[in-house]
């Protein structure tokens, strides 16, 4: 069952899941993470649109999460030194509706690329940002007149660290440091 069918062939098709897509975007050193971005790593796409008639003034939003790379340029697999390499495109495995979004995404503003951990595969909500915000004034104080009494830091307090520990089956926690 993990074969190819005869006649196939090898390469990107092969490796694309039933009922998912390949689609390429153009990248930059910027957008691709400064060739960080290679085949199976994960990343999440941003969007960051211009003011228009609808948008008062440019935002960027974090449009898919945890989004798989098939391909770096024209390579399916990373090198053998595994170096970042920057390439002018890079191909995602997507569902045929992220596919309709990152198309219009990528001709409507300008998507960028943040890489994450493999295992980190859990999804964020996030309202986004705009040019407002970035010169936001941090919250004002009211001056009660008073100087402000200088705190003295205390040492932080270690945090334990918890093992998890698998013996015949049997999950058990340990913590240390405590």
């Amino acid at each position: 069952s993990k074969l190819a069918a005869q006649g196939a062939g090898g390469g990107l098709p092969v490796i694309i899941n039933e009922g998912m897509r390949a689609i390429t975007v153009a990248v930059d050193a910027v957008v691709g993470v400064s060739g960080f971005v290679q085949p199976s790593t994960r990343v999440d796409v941003l969007l960051t649109l211009n003011s228009t008639e609808n948008l008062k003034e440019p935002a960027t939003k974090l449009l898919m999460q945890n989004v798989r790379t098939l391909a770096a340029g024209q390579s399916i697999q990373q090198d053998k030194e595994g170096k970042a390499r920057e390439v002018p495109v890079v191909t995602f495995l997507v569902s045929p509706e992220q596919a309709e979004t990152l198309a219009l995404a990528s001709q409507q503003g300008r998507i960028q690329l943040t890489l994450r951990n493999t295992l980190d595969t859990n999804q964020v909500t996030t309202s986004g940002t705009r040019v407002s915000a970035l010169m936001a004034a941090p919250p004002s104080r009211r001056s009660s007149g008073r100087r402000p009494v200088p705190v003295r830091a205390s040492e932080p307090l270690p945090s334990p660290t918890t093992v998890e520990v698998y013996r015949g089956g049997q999950r058990t926690l340990m913590k240390f440091g405590q």
